[in-house]
């Protein structure tokens, strides 16, 4: 295969790989304080109480439901009133954002494995009598989360890490082929940990969102998970299993061993039936075809024959004296 060819098979997979690392990389830059809407956007799920505290702010929310709604609705109003709640929350991997009139004006630290609380961070801890108080379907999909937040932090990072690593190695796979092979063991871990990246972010963020959505509903609050950031880790899976497959099939594109060069004529390494001299000057040898060379034997046959009779009736004491019915497949003249 052609260099051309061979860097072209490295080449692809390679782009694939650096493809789904920008991919987990926009993910990650999700939730960093900046004016650009393209970055806010990549939440995981938002949070909405604009009409909510509309509502309590112009006294015109009606309590319905059962008492223990009253008794959670009690801290939602008055954080409300006390300018406690945002407008929107949006909540990243590493930290939450939260604004008013469709702006950002709060960051909170990033931090790995990090959740939101909203007990917390809507300061309803304060006047939130008893815990009991708060409904079952926000408390325990967010302590199941909690949970989750650990393993699906690792998934990332390694996601993460795995594929940079096969970007790096990949370099070396266009030299050999072991190279070619430790990159696709690689590159399958990578594979591996970003599916279980993008299959645990789906369902632990789905799972709580559904249930909060649920919960909070009747409260005239909006819940709803961020398309963006989803569509980038399924997109970072198809990269890297796409790339995986170009992987493997490089180990194919590098030789494992160098092609030998053909040696000349008459040297090592050829059979000596196939040489035959002509008798031309010092080191002269042809190389024939079975039908030529049988036929030189039997025309250099006959010469010998020949000279061998004339310097035996002769008496002479020529080359060949003693030596008459000797057979000599190779001559050599110098």
């Amino acid at each position: 295969m052609g260099k051309l060819a061979r860097f072209a098979c490295i080449f692809t997979p390679m782009v694939l790989s650096l493809l789904t690392l920008i991919c987990l990389l926009i993910v990650f830059t999700g939730g960093i304080e900046t004016k650009d809407t393209q970055f806010q956007s990549l939440y995981h799920y938002q949070i909405d109480l604009s009409e909510f505290k509309g509502k309590v702010q112009n006294n015109t929310y009606m309590v319905q439901g059962a008492k223990l709604v009253d008794n959670f609705l009690y801290p939602l109003k008055m954080s409300a009133k006390n300018g406690d709640l945002k407008d929107f929350y949006n909540v990243y991997l590493w930290d939450y954002c939260s604004g008013n009139d469709g702006k950002l004006d709060h960051c909170s630290p990033r931090q790995a494995k990090y959740f939101f609380n909203p007990i917390v961070e809507w300061n309803l801890n304060n006047t939130l009598a008893q815990e009991k108080y708060v409904p079952e379907a926000i408390n325990k999909p967010m302590q199941a989360f909690q949970k989750g937040t650990q393993w699906l932090f690792v998934v990332y990072v390694i996601a993460f890490i795995s594929n940079a690593a096969a970007i790096v190695i990949g370099m070396f796979a266009i030299c050999s082929r072991l190279g070619s092979c430790i990159t696709t063991i690689v590159a399958c871990v990578s594979t591996f940990f970003t599916l279980a990246a993008a299959i645990s972010s789906t369902v632990l963020f789905g799972t709580l969102v559904g249930a909060w959505k649920a919960a909070l509903t009747p409260y005239e609050i909006q819940v709803h998970l961020g398309p963006r950031v989803f569509a980038l880790d399924w997109l970072a899976v198809a990269f890297s299993l796409v790339a995986t497959l170009f992987w493997s099939f490089s180990t194919c594109c590098v030789s494992g061993k160098s092609n030998k060069k053909s040696m000349p004529s008459g040297e090592k390494g050829f059979p000596a039936s196939n040489i035959i001299s002509t008798g031309v000057g010092k080191h002269s040898y042809q190389q024939l075809d079975d039908q030529e060379q049988l036929l030189a034997h039997q025309q250099q046959h006959a010469h010998r024959d020949i000279e061998m009779q004339d310097t035996a009736y002769a008496g002479g004491s020529g080359p060949y004296k003693g030596r008459e019915s000797a057979y000599e497949p190779m001559r050599h003249q110098a």
